[in-house]
């Protein structure tokens, strides 16, 4: 299957049929869906993540996010590339995000005094069915 480019974005124009497809469980088409937009969500992950096994890891996250959504996806709304983009690069902000909340923690738990009380020690003092 030979799909078409849009000339403005150079986003591959996925044919509706292909999405019904999808829609029904084909597992070929939705091969053919992920060869044909993996490049570009490929080219996002990276735009914001230098580390490609990162990027690799986000392409699947797309992916998985994309495909659980499809349902959601109105044709009425707009085109299937804007929506897919918009879809794939919120994956990208939410761990974008993540990352950052992490860093906070982090950066918080280096400041703690060395005789911080230990993890095991808090759950000693709680009876056994709390726990």
């Amino acid at each position: 299957m030979v799909l078409l480019s849009n000339e403005q974005s150079h986003a591959p124009v996925i044919p509706e049929h292909l999405i019904e497809n999808c829609l029904k469980g084909d597992k070929q088409a939705e091969r053919q869906l992920f060869d044909a937009l993996a490049p570009k969500v490929y080219t996002l992950c990276r735009r914001y993540f230098s580390c490609d096994s990162t990027a690799k890891d986000l392409l699947q996250e797309c992916f998985i996010r994309l495909f659980e959504q499809l349902p959601k996806y109105d044709p009425k709304r707009g085109s299937f590339g804007a929506w897919s983009h918009r879809l794939c690069t919120n994956v990208v902000l939410q761990k974008i995000r993540k990352q950052k909340r992490s860093k906070i923690v982090l950066i918080f738990q280096e400041d703690l005094p060395e005789t911080a009380v230990e993890e095991e020690e808090v759950f000693d003092d709680l009876p056994k069915e709390d726990i």
